[in-house]
């Protein structure tokens, strides 16, 4: 299926045409990422090696299909005054439970990854301690997985029809006393929107480099941080701009998100531990796991604060403007004059 993206014919559409083209596009997404998260698991097993591959293909099935549910929800969300005349909030917390499900699996997945990280390497410390909390959190694994293959099957096929439906169609009102509101472009409301969305980054990263060690504010930032992205995410390869602000982004992004597994992987070993009796390891086997974990978020979260820096997440946010600047521009400007930051000849684009 090809990706439908913000093209300069899209962007001067009424916004409320536009942003259901690219939400239908986004659940076709997600359709089909389930898909392939449906036939991994329906052929998983035979042998050993197939269900090493098998396995593997999984990780990536529930990673990508995810990402896909993600998108569509942050689109429904900022897009959400030019939707709510008829895509409605059970829709989106029908979603919303899919997405929960898939966040339960995906999380699991990391932790057990991580933990087989610091169990093969010998000169970690902690191996013992992440071999016993490998063992203890992968019984879950199988079940967390059926529980959302179960709910592909029964509860994404209406989800994805009713929101089709609604996608469908939209209603128009005209209030003669504001003519000048009826026309707005998607150029026009994605300005706006990135704006916000860049103000709302910035407010979080203010208050992540007050408490530049707290794991909580930095994962705020990247919450933002992901939502200005999957916005910009919609100009594909039309804007320059957009993928340049898009790249540093997800760096940006990647970095917090490694901060944020080790965390949530200290979170798991504090409730294995008060829960595990008998057959708790030795204390300086766990307190030995818990300072690797703990230098993990730390390593992190200064990389993340790198890439919050100047050439990181400033060029981010400098593509962002010069991209809102010119999507106001050909707001006011001929269907031609659009250009999105694309490269010109004698220009760095």
């Amino acid at each position: 299926m090809a990706k439908m993206v913000l093209t300069p014919d899209l962007l001067h559409s009424p916004t409320r045409l536009a942003t259901r083209m690219i939400a239908r596009s986004r659940l076709l997404a997600v359709l089909e990422e389930a898909a392939h998260l449906e036939v991994g698991a329906a052929g998983s097993g035979a042998h050993h090696a197939a269900a090493e591959r098998s396995e593997a293909e999984q990780v990536k099935a529930v990673h990508d299909f995810r990402v896909a549910l993600r998108r569509l929800r942050s689109w429904l969300r900022a897009y959400r005054p030019f939707l709510d005349d008829t895509v409605t909030r059970r829709t989106e917390r029908r979603l919303g439970r899919l997405s929960q499900l898939a966040g339960e699996v995906r999380d699991l997945q990391v932790e057990d990854a991580a933990l087989r990280a610091i169990g093969s390497n010998p000169r970690a410390s902690g191996g013992g301690g992440a071999r016993w909390l490998a063992d203890h959190l992968r019984i879950g694994v199988p079940r967390a997985r059926r529980n959302l293959i179960a709910a592909l099957a029964g509860q994404l096929p209406g989800a994805a029809a009713t929101l089709s439906r609604q996608l469908q169609r939209y209603v128009i009102a005209v209030d003669l006393d504001a003519m000048d509101d009826q026309d707005d472009t998607m150029a026009a409301t994605t300005a706006s929107l990135m704006q916000r969305h860049a103000d709302a980054l910035q407010g979080k990263l203010r208050d992540w480099r007050r408490r530049p060690n707290s794991t909580a504010a930095a994962h705020a930032t990247r919450i933002a941080a992901k939502r200005l992205r999957y916005l910009l995410e919609a100009f594909g390869e039309s804007s320059r701009l957009a993928a340049t602000a898009a790249r540093h982004l997800g760096n940006l992004q990647d970095a917090l998100g490694r901060a944020h597994d080790a965390q949530v992987v200290v979170t798991s070993l504090a409730e294995a531990t008060a829960g595990a009796g008998k057959s708790l390891p030795p204390r300086r086997t766990v307190a030995a796991l818990r300072r690797t974990l703990r230098a993990q978020t730390r390593s992190a979260l200064q990389e993340a604060h790198r890439k919050a820096g100047p050439r990181g997440l400033g060029m981010a946010l400098t593509a962002t403007t010069r991209l809102q600047q010119r999507l106001r521009h050909d707001h006011r400007a001929p269907r031609d004059g659009v250009t999105l930051g694309a490269p010109t000849r004698g220009t760095g684009g």
